[in-house]
């Protein structure tokens, strides 16, 4: 075999460190370019990934802030739901039922209101408390047109009332001695007219044509007698045909009398009859 040259020798000294230089090269290389690509890739990958986190988070944040006031606006309605399930409802017939008597009291305070405005009261005490010689007594009406010109008229009228049947009538009603007087004179009349009406009758002398089989109430009855004959013997009376323009004739053969007296005093005054 034939010796190789030192030129040929350096030759193939430097073609084994550029082959042992490439090797090195080829075993280098690829791993940092791998891993550069990798972290290339891992990078976008992160900050896609990073992203999509960042993303999903806002995402959740704005559904959490989206589901609290969903959460509150409905949240009545839920109460309200729940709450009506408790409600016991009212069966039909008692729908109706109460519906009726709803009806029924607006009608009647309709109608107790409206003539209300239209009700006079009047009262006189010469017959409730027997003043009869102090002409005294009230009108009562919540209709003030009605009450304005019943005050001109009574004014203009009757010059007004005296100041002594005035204080009078306000002690009978208001004292304890008016009071006790009060009722003593009602239980006293009471008594006697009952008693004149009783004695009347079993003389014959009550019309009962007019009554009918009943008692008379009040202080006035109808007599079968003419006005003239009672007069005659001291008794106050009133002809019937003062009451009537159509039958005076048949009118004129009864009176009207007072039966408020005391009872011996109208017995005394009937025996004479």
């Amino acid at each position: 075999m034939a010796k190789k040259s030192k030129t040929q020798k350096a030759k193939a000294s430097a073609a084994r460190q550029q082959r042992k230089a490439n090797r090195e090269l080829e075993e280098q290389s690829p791993t940092p370019v791998a891993e550069a690509t990798e972290e290339k890739k891992g990078g976008l990958f992160k900050k896609g990934s990073e992203d999509k986190s960042a993303s999903s988070n806002d995402t959740a944040k704005s559904s959490k802030k989206d589901d609290k006031p969903k959460k509150k606006r409905f949240q009545f309605f839920r109460d309200v739901k729940s709450e009506m399930k408790r409600v016991t409802w009212p069966t039909r017939t008692d729908v109706l039922r109460w519906s009726g008597v709803v009806v029924v009291a607006l009608l009647f305070f309709g109608i107790f209101v409206a003539l209300l405005d239209n009700v006079i009261i009047t009262e006189s005490f010469s017959k409730s408390v027997g003043l009869s010689g102090q002409r005294l007594g009230f009108i009562h009406t919540c209709n003030k047109e009605l009450h304005d010109e019943l005050e001109v008229r009574v004014m203009y009228n009757t010059n007004g009332i005296n100041g002594f049947a005035q204080e009078l009538v306000l002690r009978l009603l208001t004292t304890p001695e008016g009071k006790k007087a009060v009722t003593a004179f009602k239980e006293r009349t009471t008594r006697d007219i009952a008693l004149n009406i009783e004695y009347l009758r079993a003389r014959g002398l009550l019309a009962e044509e007019f009554y009918h089989g009943t008692t008379p109430r009040g202080i006035f009855v109808i007599v079968n007698r003419g006005e003239e004959e009672l007069l005659e013997h001291y008794i106050g009376a009133v002809s019937l045909s003062f009451f009537t323009k159509t039958r005076q004739e048949y009118a004129k053969n009864y009176s009207r009398i007072c039966v408020s007296v005391p009872h011996d005093k109208l017995v005394k005054y009937f025996e004479a009859i």
